[in-house]
């Protein structure tokens, strides 16, 4: 069965929560032309390019399988390529897939009985279940056309033989190549053919091999595994064919490969290995070896007290620090750059406010955007940043989406590429590899033993090392020293990391949970328990000693000033902070109520009387809020309008013999006055009459209409109907 048909009728029989899975884990397939059918989902799964994106969560032993499978298929479409003859694996090449026999790919890891058979057996059951194997015909590997090509192509294809012969030579190097292998021949075309001939036969090549010095050898084996091009001097480039440099390279190993067609030139100062030899330094190499095991990382002793006491301090810091940011944007919004970011003189202003330095406050920021905490708004049509909508008051559960949007987020927040330019907040994410290092690193960590963490001075090689067998392709990124170590110090603000060791916190956030059950409970458990006491002192300022229940934050927030933050908040209340409680509505006797409720120890007097003087003062001069108002010195039409039924819309209120009040504006008053039969005037504020003119109209751009948003479990749902 073709692996398009079989993975069809695959996708047909999924229940839609595996359906969903699979697309969640390829959520390009919700953004362009959505798939309508299995067959068209099937389709895209085997040919979207975007689906090399999935290798970024493999680890190394999966790439291995994986990589070993693509380069098999490659291998077997280099045969058909070439005319060497049919496929030796009896496969229909179907369009968009990779095919080997799965027997064929084990026992180039020494058979499925060999010691690692069962683990390759294992992993590739796991790929299959990703989909980075797809459904086929019992006894064949396929993988998707992007994973075959990301993993297949060498960083340079081998030339074949005879082809790289005819380009690169003329008569008088292919007889000299001729004559160094005991090729006997007196015109090109039969010395060519018989240098193919011999360096084609597996067992003259084993045998050359074995005579050949053992550093040339050598170096031809790393040439061939590595595909690489082997930089040389022993050719030179003559009207338009390459000879061998009199006098030689300088290397004798290399000259020696060279003179016998091991190596041929395909550049100026660059040589491969021949395709047919390459095969044969391949099978001789023995079985591929799985990785199974990440390389030793070394760590020292940690007592669980001190890991839990500083992941403790560090999460309370943070929780401390989002709640400033977030206060203070609500008083004070930011400006957001013309260019994209916020503006450095913001970010210096609000880590000011909320006591850290910049790469801090950058973190903070662009950490709660994510998390929705943030957004950006109009004031006075420029844009700020501000507390969301839907924001009312910061809870430490709020900690728990922050700590997935540090996990998922698309740049290392403290590392910035440019030495030479003033790092902003607000970058638009653009590294896909920064969520995968910040996953690598916490497996990592998890892998280490229990009681131990990583020791101090900085990230070792060891560390990376052990990164990169967790996520392969960590190794690409720019500077990984130094992204490594700046994840691992925003994992430590985060409480994350501490002395080295994963935290309750950070095992959570690893381990998948739909619910956040896990990572809540984990934050909890790190965090003081909140107060609902603060003491109260005769200087006026009110005292928590650890951090305040939500409930008392905002009682005091509502009456005092926040002076100071920490292990202890400090409140202060001042004539104008309750005169702030009592505008919200608040009465002063409430108040008073709610205070003493949560003093530890009574309130002192002076408190008391500060609020009772105020709630005594509130009030006593009245501001009411009006429209516009509507003058005449004919009193008895004042009174009619304000008596006539079409215009208690404006709610008129009379505060004067000739004045009246409207609660609405200018404009919805005057058309309420003229459709009521009345002709009133527009007068400024000095007495003159204003000439009024029909305004330009201009119908609104169109709105295009809002879809909702397509969930996997949407697009799951009208797959399967299609059915």
């Amino acid at each position: 069965m073709e692996p398009l048909d079989a993975l069809t009728g695959w996708l047909r029989e999924c229940p839609v929560e595996r359906l969903a899975e699979v697309i969640r884990q390829r959520p390009w397939l919700l953004e362009y032309a959505p798939p309508r059918t299995p067959r068209e989902l099937a389709q895209r799964i085997i040919g979207d390019l975007e689906t090399e994106v999935l290798l970024l969560d493999a680890g190394l032993p999966e790439m291995e399988v994986l990589a070993t499978a693509a380069r098999l298929a490659r291998d077997r479409d280099d045969r058909d390529d070439r005319g060497i003859g049919p496929s030796p694996y009896g496969l229909p090449f179907t369009p968009g897939t990779a095919q080997v026999p799965e027997h064929e790919l084990l026992a180039l890891f020494g058979g499925p009985h060999g010691p690692e058979g069962a683990a390759v057996t294992a992993i590739l059951d796991g790929l299959r279940a990703r989909l980075l194997v797809l459904p086929a015909t019992p006894g064949v590997v396929a993988l998707p056309s992007a994973i075959a090509g990301a993993l297949s192509a060498p960083l340079h294809w081998e030339p074949a033989l005879n082809q790289a012969l005819t380009v690169a030579y003329n008569k008088a190097e292919v007889m000299t190549v001729a004559a160094a292998l005991g090729v006997s021949a007196t015109t090109r075309p039969d010395a060519q053919a018989g240098i193919v001939r011999l360096l084609s036969d597996p067992e003259r090549v084993r045998a050359l091999l074995a005579e050949a010095p053992p550093e040339a050898a050598r170096m031809l084996t790393d040439v061939v595994r590595q595909e690489v091009v082997l930089g040389t001097y022993c050719f030179e480039r003559r009207g338009g064919k390459y000879v061998f440099r009199a006098g030689g390279s300088g290397d004798a190993d290399t000259d020696w490969l060279a003179r016998r067609g091991l190596l041929v030139p395909v550049a100026d100062e660059r040589a491969q290995v021949p395709k047919e030899v390459a095969d044969v330094v391949r099978g001789e190499a023995g079985p591929v070896r799985l990785t199974l095991r990440p390389p030793e990382v070394a760590a020292v002793p940690v007592a669980e007290a001190r890991v839990v006491g500083e992941a403790s301090a560090a999460l309370t810091a943070a929780a401390d620090r989002l709640e400033a940011l977030l206060d203070a944007v609500d008083v004070r919004p930011a400006a957001i750059r013309k260019a994209g970011g916020l503006a450095i003189r913001e970010t210096r202003r609000i880590a000011k406010q909320i006591g850290a330095d910049e790469d801090e406050t950058r973190l903070w920021i662009d950490l709660c955007a994510s998390a929705g905490l943030l957004e950006v708004g109009p004031v006075d049509g420029v844009p700020h940043l501000m507390p969301a909508h839907a924001y009312k008051q910061w809870t430490t559960e709020q900690l728990v989406p922050v700590l997935h949007a540090w996990l998922r987020h698309g740049l290392v927040l403290s590392w910035w590429p440019d030495d030479g330019e003033r790092p902003i907040a607000l970058v638009e994410p653009d590294d896909a590899l920064a969520p995968v290092l910040r996953t690598a690193l916490l497996r990592t960590l998890a892998g280490l033993p229990d009681g131990t963490g990583l020791p101090p001075g900085g990230v070792s090689d060891d560390l990376l090392d052990a990164v990169a067998w967790h996520r392969p392709l960590c190794a690409e990124t720019d500077d990984l020293p130094g992204q490594a170590a700046a994840t691992l110090r925003e994992a430590e603000l985060l409480g994350v990391v501490a002395h080295g060791a994963l935290t309750g916190v950070g095992r959570a956030l690893l381990e998948p949970d739909p619910a956040d059950e896990r990572l809540a409970e984990a934050v909890t458990a790190l965090l003081p328990r909140p107060l609902d006491r603060a003491r109260f002192q005769t200087d006026l300022t009110a005292v928590v000693s650890g951090p305040p229940s939500a409930k008392l934050a905002a009682l005091l927030n509502g009456a005092a000033d926040r002076e100071s933050r920490g292990g202890a908040t400090v409140w202060r209340f001042s004539e104008a902070s309750v005169r702030r409680a009592l505008d919200g509505g608040t009465g002063a006797d409430a108040l008073l109520a709610a205070l003493r409720k949560a003093a530890d120890g009574g309130l002192p007097q002076a408190l008391e009387y500060m609020v009772t003087d105020v709630g005594r003062r509130h009030g006593r001069v009245r501001v009411v809020r009006t429209g516009c108002c509507l003058r005449s010195d004919d009193e008895a039409l004042l009174t009619e309008i304000a008596a006539h039924r079409d215009l208690r819309g404006l709610s008129p209120r009379r505060i004067a013999p000739t004045v009246l009040v409207s609660a609405a504006g200018v404009d919805e008053t005057l058309a309420a006055l003229r459709a009521a039969g009345y002709a009133p005037a527009l007068e400024e504020a000095t007495g003159t009459a204003v000439v009024e003119r029909a305004p330009s109209h201009r119908a609104p751009k169109p709105r295009k209409p809002r879809r909702k948003a397509l969930t996997p479990e949407d697009l799951a749902e009208r797959v399967l109907k299609a059915r």
